[in-house]
């Protein structure tokens, strides 16, 4: 595991170049990439930084693939559907063919939409003849929750599926989410973390007492692949240098 720090003014430029470069190497070595986007304000403002440097980059985008770690069963047109966000501050600016862009398919309620991206993640992996997201992207709620884990949920004690779409609460709602074992497989991960008020929750899920029913961003834990936390200074805050 590798904890990067950046000041709060590097951050998004710093992480921004971090996800273009994995992609375009990953690219340039297999030929294709296979990217788990996450949703939330943090990755908002590095996928805006994604859409201006990626001309830098040399990316065939023709042979980069898209999904998402989780979703709110909300509609795609709806501001709070990470899909829509993606595709405003990032994917509508980069040269990548619809057909290789995988939303949640919110329609059709939480359990056939994540038995509908199951079926896809497994054939998109049997086509491409991999068994693992090339780079998936990750944040960390205040309360220790990733993807759409969260603490004291059922969706932590779900085995043998990849996907799982379930009612998390009244304030929550519907929620489709991957689950850590393909994650788990990812050959990248990388956390993207800022904030003071996540400060605490990084110290614990770092460096506490492991407890995933409380803290279920520590169930990612890749098997073989690389696990990076990129943290602004005052998420790191609490962390020992």
């Amino acid at each position: 595991m590798n904890i990067e720090v950046k000041s709060t003014a590097e951050f998004n430029d710093f992480a921004a170049r971090r996800i273009l470069s994995i992609i375009e190497a990953t690219v340039d070595h297999q030929g294709h990439c296979t990217v788990a986007l996450s949703g939330g304000n943090t990755p908002k403002e590095v996928y805006a930084h994604v859409a201006n440097l990626y001309p830098e980059y040399d990316i065939n985008w023709k042979r980069v693939f898209f999904f998402w770690g989780d979703e709110r069963m909300v509609p795609f047109d709806d501001a709070n559907n990470n899909a829509n966000m993606a595709y405003e501050y990032m994917l509508d600016a980069l040269p990548v063919p619809d057909y290789n862009i995988f939303p949640f398919r919110t329609e059709l309620g939480a359990e056939a939409a994540a038995a509908d991206m199951e079926e896809k993640i497994r054939n998109h992996f049997d086509v491409l003849t991999i068994n693992a997201f090339d780079l998936t992207l990750l944040g960390l709620g205040e309360d220790g929750h990733t993807l759409s884990l969260f603490p004291h949920s059922y969706a932590l004690k779900v085995m043998g599926q990849w996907v799982y779409g379930y009612y998390v609460n009244d304030k929550l709602g519907y929620r489709v989410t991957f689950l850590p074992v393909p994650i788990n497989n990812s050959v990248n991960t990388l956390f993207l973390v800022k904030g003071e008020n996540k400060a605490e929750t990084v110290k614990h899920v770092l460096f506490g007492r492991k407890d995933i029913d409380l803290y279920p961003a520590q169930a990612i834990r890749p098997n073989n692949g690389k696990l990076e936390w990129l943290l602004d200074e005052t998420a790191a805050s609490k962390v020992k240098k």
